[in-house]
Order: structure tokens, then sequence, then C-alpha cells
């Protein structure tokens, strides 16, 4: 019987990047995926800030960002009559909003993160994921695997598999996570889908056509309302603007409403919808499917997971399903390895359903409700042509598309959700409340508010080793890097921290280390645990007084933070770290 430490069930988005992780940190494991090949339909594209920090942290980003479409391509979503056509009502522009955090919007998010977001479908982003496993873990990746039978045992889990020759295999894991869309891990182990299905019919269909002559350059989304009907309209690359050669079209429907789905009817319901000649279109690739709303009741069963589409399915609204899915990996990566490779407190694996399920609950409800208030702009958008049709003056027209502009840009909640992207606040076993409350929430979820109170991402600013241009700055972010350290941040009255740290490293490896970020005009420093703040913004971020300190989890989340420098708060750190990191089997082994 072949072992291992970890067996991941699914290799999408979601499985392929927690391999990734799981190999970083040096940990044994295998994945199955049913299918020969990644999905062959373009699905999620809109690959958030948040996503791409986690690709960059873990060395995944480079060839998304060479390959992916940056904010010059989705800067904004238009209402638009038809794309082609000469008739006085063809290619008219309804209406107009700023996009996802890039583009116009590029400003304002930047600042947060040390990566912007990118536009690239998961036929193109899966392969490259894919590509990256294996090259860390090259025996481990298997594709045509289906998993059959799985099995929790006193020892672990036993998972049985039958490969593209039909032959059974059967693997002995420490822990099984299943990020199989939900196809088999979540029934097997007893959990149960709550939400909303079919809540319209959806005909998606990936297609090649030249509409550099009717795309505009900046567009990210083009819904097309006329005569022939409506759809919603995206470029898929592999060229990104105006010159893409392959674009999606969305044409949705109530459930049980009869509907073509033929190529020669699909070819022909497009040319008509957009105003090209059906000669110019050629079809790749026809799904149909009914957006759902469903989240799992639970994300744990003994030591079987569920993560991603297996965890939780959204409507596609807010972009929030596959970078959901990246976010469950990244969380519960780091803690399989921890008890794994170091002996760490196997209840620290209980906090990933802690902070991933209301997580995945955030995210549901707000997708839902961006596709609700669809609605309202479908509404808004009638009224706008009738009162077109009827008014004859131009006050009333200017009038008329004013209010519609003001219906669309409610939308925003859609289309430029920062918050919903970097904002979410853990609260779990592994994170040490400091008493404080949290200051300040957009409901409309634009602004994102960074903080070093617990639970929450830790800011992003950049530092430097010298005030000299030469050397290059880092990100906070870097400070955890690709390592499984907790980094206790303080700056240069901060010792007695460092002490009481120290006094904890008395094995190896390492698990804790301790930075000083220095003030705004410090020269240089030759110590590579001292950094600089160049520009002065961690002295406004951190929310520190002096002597104050902050812990960062490997997923630069914060842990544990004191705000001044209050002797009678170590003791709490010491101890949050131990609960964490010591041993089950021994309250003594402390691998720090």
């Amino acid at each position: 019987m072949e072992t291992t430490q970890v067996v991941i069930i699914g290799g999408g988005g979601c499985g392929l990047t927690l391999s990734s992780l799981l190999s970083n940190y040096g940990v044994d494991h295998i994945l199955f995926e049913q299918h020969a090949t990644t999905s062959r339909l373009p699905k999620a594209h809109y690959i958030n800030q948040r996503t791409m920090e986690i690709f960059r942290q873990h060395g995944l980003a480079d060839e998304i960002v060479a390959t992916g479409a940056d904010g010059r391509f989705f800067r904004r979503i238009v209402w638009k009559s038809s794309l082609g056509g000469d008739k006085p009502t063809d290619r008219r522009t309804l209406a107009s909003v700023n996009a996802f955090p890039a583009g116009h919007l590029a400003n304002r998010d930047k600042p947060h993160g040390p990566m912007c977001s990118r536009n690239l479908p998961q036929i193109r982003l899966e392969p490259i994921l894919k590509q990256l496993a294996i090259k860390k873990n090259s025996e481990g990746i298997r594709f045509e695997h289906r998993v059959v039978d799985i099995v929790s045992t006193d020892s672990g889990v036993v998972v049985k598999v039958v490969d593209a020759e039909g032959l059974e295999h059967t693997v002995q894991s420490k822990y099984v996570v299943g990020a199989d869309g939900g196809r088999f891990v979540g029934a097997n182990i007893g959990t149960q889908m709550h939400g909303i299905r079919n809540i319209f019919e959806v005909v998606t269909t990936h297609f090649k056509a030249d509409l550099s002559k009717i795309w505009d350059e900046d567009v990210f989304l083009a819904n097309v309302k006329g005569e022939h009907g409506e759809a919603g309209v995206l470029p898929m690359g592999p060229t990104w603007g105006k010159h893409s050669e392959e674009w999606v079209i969305h044409m949705s429907h109530p459930v049980g409403e009869s509907t073509g789905k033929g190529e020669d009817q699909i070819k022909t319901k497009i040319a008509a919808i957009l105003s090209i000649p059906t000669s110019d279109i050629e079809i790749l690739m026809i799904s149909a499917w009914s957006p759902e709303c469903v989240l799992s009741d639970a994300y744990k069963k003994g030591p079987v997971f569920i993560a991603g589409d297996a965890a939780h399915r959204h409507p596609p609204t807010s972009g929030l399903g596959l970078n959901t899915a990246v976010a469950d990996a990244h969380n519960l990566a780091w803690k399989l390895a921890l008890v794994l490779k170091h002996g760490a407190n196997g209840g620290i694996l209980d906090s990933y359903e802690q902070e991933r399920h209301p997580a995945g609950r955030r995210n549901c409800d707000w997708s839902l409700m961006a596709l609700s208030n669809r609605r309202v702009l479908a509404t808004a958008l009638e009224m706008a042509a009738q009162t077109e049709q009827l008014c004859v003056n131009e006050g009333g027209l200017r009038s008329s598309k004013a209010l519609l502009q003001a219906v669309l840009e409610t939308q925003k909640v859609e289309f430029s959700a920062h918050d919903l992207e970097v904002g979410h606040i853990y609260e779990s076993v592994s994170i040490v409340p400091d008493g404080t409350a949290i200051e300040k929430v957009d409901p409309l979820g634009q602004v994102y508010y960074p903080s070093t109170r617990p639970g929450h991402r830790l800011p992003h600013c950049w530092l430097r080793t010298s005030t000299s241009s030469r050397i290059p700055t880092v990100s906070t972010h870097d400070l955890v890097g690709q390592s499984l350290q907790f980094v206790l941040v303080t700056d240069a009255g901060g010792q007695a921290w460092k002490n009481a740290i120290s006094d904890l490293q008395s094995t190896s490896p390492a698990l804790v280390k301790c930075v000083t970020i220095l003030p705004r005009g410090t020269q240089s420093t030759d110590k590579a645990s001292e950094f600089i703040d160049v520009d002065g913004q961690w002295e406004n971020l951190s929310e520190l007084s002096q002597g104050g300190a902050i812990l960062i989890r490997p997923d630069n989340y914060v842990a544990w933070r004191s705000i001044n420098a209050d002797a009678q708060a170590i003791p709490t750190l010491i101890e949050l770290l131990k609960k964490t990191l010591k041993s089950s089997k021994s309250s003594t082994d402390l691998k720090l």
C-alpha cells in the first residue's frame, strides 16, 4: 500500500494551488484528478488582489502576470444596444461604470498590496498551476485517476483510486482534502450543501471572432441588450483588449424555458445579438449551466477536509468563486504543514473551518446580493429605453440617462468590491483578540480599511534595508515569505518581546523570528532582521505605540497584538505560541 501525508482529490484551481503550497512547505502528498486534462472551458477569470498576492508569496505569480490581462484591459463595464451593425439603433452605449480594483480604480487599491488583480480564464490559468505543481512534485500529480472510496481509520484515511487503465490502487494518508467541486468527497463524509439552486439557466459559448473594430480596448464586460435579445460578452485572450482572439458570451433564460442549444442555432443567436455576420464566428465550446448559491454545513469531518467548490458555490457576480477557493487552500496548507512537519498541535486544524466557513458564507451572501441587484438594473434599462422612445425634448433624455447611470452605479457592489477581496476578518482559536473593536467597515464593500487588529490581513507597505534607491524594496508580506515561520514585528523599543521569544527558540527548526521596523529617517542597517520604513507608511498602518508588537501568521494574518510595550501581555503571546505549535502528544514538545 502506498503511503503519503496528504491526498488531494481534485486538480482544479484549488487543488493545484494547495499542491504547490504543500510542496513549498515540504509536505509529502499526492493529487488525484479524474479527468485527463485541466478545464476545457474558460470558467472563472478574474483573479483578485488577494489571490495574486497569495500566488506571489508562493512563487506562482510570474507566468500569471505575464499571461493575464492587467488593468488597462478591464477598466469599464458597458451596456450597449449592440456591438456591430449600421442601423441607427446599433452600437449605442447606454451606460458605463468603472470596473474592478484595477484600471481607473488602481490608484485606490494599489497601495494596499504588493500586486494588483489580473484577468486570466481558468482554461489558461489551470495549465500554469498544473505545470508548477508538477515541477515541485513530479510523481505526485496524477490526472486520469478517479477516487472511488475514502475510509477514515485510527491512523488516518485509506483512499481507493482507479487509474486510466482501470486498475485499482490503495493509498494510506494522514489527511484528505476534497477539492473536487462537490462531486464525491463531501457526500462521502456526510456534509450537506444548503442554499439556493437553479436560480436560472445559462448557455455559455466560447468562440473565436475578430471583434477588434467593434470592441473598446478597456472594456471588461459588454452587456448587450437589443431587439434580438440580451447577453454578456467578455474577452478571453490570449491577446488582450480589442485584439482578443477568443471570447465568451453568456445568454440566460428562466429555468425550464425551451431554447436552442445546437451549434447552428447558437451561432445564429450570437450573430443577431451582436449584429455581426455568422461567418465571423467560430464556435469552440458550448455549455449549459445554472448558477447556485450553496454552502456546506461543515468543512471538516475528522481527517477529511473540503475546500473550493466542494465547500461553497456562488453565482459568478463579484468573481468570488475561484478566489475564495485559493484562499481556502492558502489557509489550510500552512496548518497541515505545521502539524505534519513540525508536530504542532492538531487542534490548529479546527481553525480552518472556524475561519473559512464564515468567509464562504460572506462571499455566498454577497454574490447573491449582487446578482439580485441586476434585476434593478434590468428594470432601469427597460425604463430608459421606453423614455427614449417617448421623450421629444433634449432635457428629458438627459434626465433619463442620468437616472439610468445612477442606478447602474449601484452595481459597484459587483464590479469593485475591494473589501470583499482583501478585507475578510478571521475569528478562531488561533487568533487572540486584543479587546479592540472593528473600527470601520464599508457596507458597500468598496473601501478596504487596513488594520493590525488580530484577525485582520497584515497591511501592506514597502520596506528597505537601506534608504538607497539601489536597494530593492520588500513588502511587509515578504517578512513571512514561503516559510512556516510566525513573525513578531516590533520597533526599536520592543526588546522585551525579542527577549521573550529568544527564550523559546531553544530547538530547531525555528518557527518564530523577530523583525524590527525602524522609523523613516534611519539611513541603513546591517542586520537581516531590521527594515526601514522608508516612506513612513508603517508608522501609520501599524496602529502601534512605541514598543508595541504584532505576531504575523504564515498566511500574513495577524494572530496577536499588543499596541504598546505591555509586559503583562508577554504571557499571552507565549501561551498562544505554545498552544499553536506544541505537539498534541507531549505538552513539553515545543519545536520553535
